[in-house]
């Protein structure tokens, strides 16, 4: 995504997305809101999503959720809300 970096609405919604790796969002800067709602996402890492400081709304709905490290959100501070309806959280 470094092509686009003054993308800040990104949806890659039932895409069947598993977990991005880490480098996926560099160029993501002014990224506000992430939609990877209905897919196989199991894990939400910091480092993954730490390019996305202006971050503020995520939606994470429908995802098969194991873990999610505990410095995600801190690594994040422009972060608001993320959206988990209907989110199974192992």
């Amino acid at each position: 995504f470094s092509t686009f970096p003054s993308m800040e609405f990104l949806s890659v919604s039932n895409t069947q997305l598993n977990n991005p790796e880490l480098g996926a969002l560099d160029g993501c800067g002014k990224l506000k809101y992430l939609d990877i709602s209905r897919n196989n996402v199991t894990e939400l890492p910091a480092g993954v999503y730490q390019p996305c400081q202006h971050l503020e709304v995520t939606d994470i709905t429908q995802n098969p959720i194991v873990e999610i490290d505990g410095d995600f959100v801190r690594s994040l501070p422009a972060l608001q809300q993320v959206i988990i309806d209907s989110t199974l959280m192992y």
